[in-house]
């Protein structure tokens, strides 16, 4: 009896201890249009934007803190970005692209506090 007890506790505690599964697929609205992010388990990622099916962004994720990080390029333009958003919150914290820090402050609806992604 005692054996099993310390074997379910340890099972208790390394599940509690391991690190939440975000892979998966988000949605983003800003200004009335759709940003589909996948993160796949491998670290990869795709973004897909309403209206530019033949531009999509592909790159890595990782977890950095509190925030989910991804780099990489659209396919096509071959333009860079970096995106923030928090891991437990999903508040996009910052986008850069080539280099320069998005707007993202001035795209915020009125009496909202930022953009959040949505897991679906």
């Amino acid at each position: 009896m005692k054996h099993i007890l310390t074997t379910i506790a340890a099972v208790l505690l390394v599940g509690c201890g391991s690190e939440p599964n975000y892979s998966g697929n988000y949605t983003l609205n800003v200004d009335g249009k759709s940003l589909s992010l996948e993160l796949k388990p491998d670290g990869s990622f795709i973004v897909m934007a309403e209206g530019m099916t033949d531009d999509d962004a592909v790159g890595t994720w990782k977890v950095e803190g509190d925030l989910l990080v991804g780099e990489g390029a659209s396919k096509r333009t071959k333009r860079e970005m970096v995106m923030k958003f928090n891991k437990t919150t999903l508040k996009l914290t910052s986008l850069s692209l080539n280099g320069r820090e998005a707007p993202i402050d001035k795209t915020i609806p009125e009496g909202a506090d930022g953009h959040y992604f949505k897991k679906n």
